[in-house]
């Protein structure tokens, strides 16, 4: 009964020691209590603490996680604090109104894995970030200079990079020596393309965001390693790039074809896609094309869908945007884990499209939402 009872203790112990690291602090005020004990620091809301309080952070020896948001930081003791927190592994940083530079001591952050910081106030990429050796998450703001020369192939251990809301309109060419990025994000509208990112041979995840103006011809190899793919406001005129993505697991690109191609040999391994573009059929042969989909997200003038969607065995989310279907030749009663469906008109489509009864009872069963917009 002892050795059950010291059981039952330690696993409480456990418990209640798992309970405080995950629990989560918002106010300065409330840390400062039991410092020792607070491993995560959120605050969402105007600043105005004194300077005293700011100094006192040292006191949080074991906070892991820092996170400052949603409005701006003059107070430049608060930054030099923050430095002293040698424990730290997370760390978000909202505007630093009058900050152009970040201070050396940053490089005291030796456990800093993942940095999110807003650029605005700064002229140029602050090079302090380079001295953060451990970082694996990278995540840019509001970046107000049109390029990073620093060399950011220094971040060896970098996994994943976030570039949005600013000024560049082009990758660093430092961050195709970045050979254990997984992720890389750029949405600040690249001009093109660039072909180096086949380079970043371990990279899972690329989403990147076009500017909706040139045309964009993706003729060389993309690294086979992609499993997640996100191409935004990009007029691609050729798509058959995606047969060399054996492991894409999400697709989500948009054209300007008007066809679609039925002789792109879309990978087996594929499970969610998401096409944009001008084309108003699509292949007879698209369920075999498509055919381990769980989801598809069509947005296009579509007027007929291909018969050969009923093969398509295991989808369970279908949602048809823009579209000028006057009809839906598909029995739904085919597509056996089929569960949800959405259907949204182009804006001078035909509202008055017709379902058979066997179809409306299905959209009623299915809660699927159909209409103008």
């Amino acid at each position: 009964m002892k050795i059950k009872s010291v059981i039952i203790l330690f696993f409480c112990v456990v418990i209640s020691v798992t309970a405080q690291k995950n629990k989560e602090f918002n106010t300065f005020k409330d840390a400062y209590l039991d410092p020792e004990n607070v491993y995560s620091l959120r605050i969402c809301s105007n600043i105005t603490t004194p300077s005293s309080e700011f100094e006192k952070l040292y006191l949080l020896k074991n906070l892991r996680s820092l996170e400052i948001c949603e409005y701006f930081i003059e107070n430049t003791i608060f930054i030099k604090s923050i430095c002293s927190l040698q424990n730290l592994e997370q760390l978000q940083l909202p505007l630093l109104v009058k900050n152009t530079s970040l201070p050396k001591e940053l490089n005291n952050l030796k456990k800093l894995k993942e940095l999110v910081i807003n650029l605005r106030s700064f002229n140029s990429f602050p090079e302090e970030i380079l001295e953060l050796k451990s970082l694996e998450t990278l995540h840019l703001r509001e970046i107000n200079f049109s390029e990073i020369t620093a060399d950011l192939s220094q971040l060896n251990q970098l996994k994943r990079l976030v570039i949005e809301r600013g000024d560049l309109k082009s990758i660093p060419k430092s961050v195709f020596k970045l050979k254990n990025l997984e992720e890389l994000i750029f949405l600040d509208g690249v001009d093109k393309i660039p072909i180096e990112i086949s380079q970043l041979q371990n990279l899972k995840i690329l989403k990147l965001a076009g500017n909706n103006e040139n045309k964009v011809d993706v003729a060389y190899n993309l690294s086979n390693s992609i499993e997640y793919l996100q191409l935004s406001y990009f007029n691609l005129k050729d798509i058959s790039f995606v047969s060399n993505l054996k492991n894409i697991k999400t697709l989500s690109i948009n054209t300007i074809l008007t066809t679609f191609p039925s002789n792109v040999l879309f990978s087996k391994s594929l499970e969610s896609v998401n096409l944009s573009g001008n084309f108003t059929t699509l292949p007879e042969n698209f369920g075999a094309m498509f055919s381990n989909l769980i989801s598809l997200e069509i947005s296009s003038p579509l007027t007929t869908l291909p018969k050969s969607i009923e093969s398509m065995s295991k989808l369970n989310r279908l949602i048809l945007n823009e579209h000028q279907l006057k009809n839906l030749n598909i029995d739904f009663e085919k597509i056996p884990n089929l569960k949800e469906i959405e259907i949204h008109f182009k804006e001078d489509g035909y509202p008055d499209m017709i379902l058979t009864p066997k179809q409306k009872q299905f959209i009623d069963r299915h809660s699927v939402e159909y209409g103008g917009g």
